[in-house]
């Protein structure tokens, strides 16, 4: 019996600490929210590889560095798609600018984040993250 009583006890406690957020950020037509156990809660709308991506900008707090030649162009092709879905995906598109070395795009996607999150220290520290 007093087994049974831990085991809810701790099972509360789990499902008490999934739902503390180390970062977050507006985002995409919702909110962001990275967790202590490193998983991203995001609107809808995501693939599991975004997903991916932008848990680690967030524990990061900075965006990527530029990938190699070979793959700036199909990054840039991820972005181009991903805009025409999602336009409102600043801070996707901004590491997937930047990860194809389009600094500049990036800096543009930051801004509109920036604009979604006016007094964000998190999103003025990846902006420190680009050139």
């Amino acid at each position: 019996m007093s087994i049974i009583v831990l085991l809810v006890g701790f099972a509360g406690r789990q499902k008490q600490r999934s739902t503390e957020v180390v970062a977050s950020v507006r985002d995409a037509g919702g909110e962001l929210k990275l967790h202590p156990d490193g998983t991203l809660t995001a609107p809808a709308g995501f693939t599991a590889e975004q997903l991916t991506l932008l848990a680690a900008v967030l524990q990061d707090r900075r965006l990527p560095a530029p990938a190699g030649p070979d793959a700036s162009a199909v990054l840039e092709e991820k972005a181009a798609a991903i805009e025409k879905v999602n336009s409102q995906a600043h801070l996707l598109l901004a590491a997937l600018y930047r990860k194809a070395g389009q600094t500049e795009a990036a800096k543009q996607q930051m801004e509109q984040l920036k604009r979604q999150n006016p007094d964000s220290a998190l999103v003025r520290e990846l902006e420190k993250s680009l050139p």
